[in-house]
């Protein structure tokens, strides 16, 4: 396993007893009850306890464990742990992570109103090619925001690949999760896409961040002027005579700070269905 590109890290004295749970060779159903705090990326650059905690469940895995029952969402629910769960837990039937409040001491927000960063482009699609696996899935509601791969703060990945990346991640959770799984969805910031699997209803794509059926694929604020200028991604490929391709040219829309404060206050501001996520 490598290093991996997001910066949830946890301080080693925390998940150091963690290994120990492989040693209980007869365990076939286990409920972890325990927050892990996160830590500075920085203070372990050269140490990375919590993938080596993962790689000794992967060396040692558990094939009686049945139902695994969480009651915190962090460590265990991050992308290289669930990934591996097939691995680590071969004949799991249960995977129950029971309705979440305040998540350690100092938190202040419970998981419904929170949008957290578990899950990656690059791993998205295995996370939840594991879960889809496991018979009786129960999750809590919450938005997923896929983290970066590297420490610039968005992924690499191009608008078609986020795309196709987003597609086959709406056809994992229409087949596999069952049909009462819900309020769960997962989102990318840089582009907009984002899926949305509400309870007792199939899963559904759209893109956050359109006009016109359009994606903005970049944006700028020019303060001087008070305005933001939203790039869109263009409308498709034309052919022209002789069977040679051309895009058409990327279009700009401007839009007035004022016009856009105002839409904020008239439709987003007081608005339950925005402040779900919040």
């Amino acid at each position: 396993m490598g290093r991996r590109g997001c910066t949830n890290d946890f301080y080693p004295s925390e998940l150091e007893w963690c290994s120990i749970i492989k040693y209980f060779d007869n365990l076939e159903k286990l409920e972890i009850d325990i927050y892990f705090y996160q830590a500075s990326r920085s203070r372990f650059d050269d140490y990375d306890p919590f993938v080596e905690m993962v790689q000794s469940f992967i060396d040692n895995p558990m094939p009686k464990m049945k139902e695994l029952k969480l009651c915190a969402i962090n460590a265990f629910f991050q992308d290289e742990f669930l990934s591996n769960l097939p691995l680590i837990f071969p004949n799991l039937e249960t995977f129950n992570l029971v309705e979440l409040g305040q998540q350690g001491f100092t938190d202040k927000k419970t998981v419904e109103t929170k949008k957290l960063s578990y899950w990656r482009m690059d791993t998205i699609l295995d996370v939840l090619n594991s879960l889809g696996s496991i018979k009786n899935l129960c999750l809590p509601t919450m938005e997923m925001v896929l983290a970066s791969i590297n420490d610039l703060g968005e992924h690499n990945k191009s608008v078609h690949r986020t795309e196709h990346v987003f597609c086959k991640a709406l056809d994992i959770i229409d087949k596999n999760f069952p049909l009462s799984l819900g309020n769960l969805k997962i989102t990318d910031s840089k582009y907009g896409f984002a899926i949305l699997k509400e309870k007792m209803k199939p899963p559904k794509m759209f893109n956050q961040k359109e006009i016109g059926g359009r994606q903005i694929l970049d944006s700028e604020h020019i303060e001087d002027r008070g305005e933001v200028r939203l790039k869109l991604r263009p409308r498709g490929r034309k052919r022209k005579r002789g069977g040679n391709k051309n895009h058409d040219k990327d279009e700009e829309i401007v839009l007035s700070g004022e016009l856009i404060k105002s839409l904020y206050e008239a439709h987003i501001a007081k608005s339950s269905k925005y402040a779900k996520f919040e």
